[in-house]
């Protein structure tokens, strides 16, 4: 699965749903999920892949642990674009 996009959806999902949180508290969520995290993750799998069961329980796994090993370069990028896409929808 190319987990990037997913990533990055999972990323937009967190601010959105936590403007009160900053970057550094995102990553560090991404880099030490919690229920939070998963939970983004699942919904994102289980809505845009149409996942269920066994199968979407194993692409959480391998999700989170895509997440911890992303390399911090990738995700300040994809925190960027998902921060950009926020303000361009305030904006309309």
């Amino acid at each position: 699965m190319d987990w990037l996009p997913i990533i990055a959806m999972v990323l937009e999902f967190l601010q959105d749903c936590m403007e009160n949180r900053n970057r550094a508290e995102i990553m560090a969520g991404v880099r030490n999920p919690g229920p939070r995290e998963t939970f983004a993750l699942w919904y994102i799998l289980r809505k845009e892949c149409k996942l269920r069961g066994k199968e979407l329980r194993d692409a959480v796994q391998e999700g989170l642990a895509y997440g911890r090993e992303m390399p911090e370069c990738v995700m300040n990028d994809l925190l960027d674009e998902a921060e950009a896409k926020r303000v361009a929808a305030t904006e309309t």
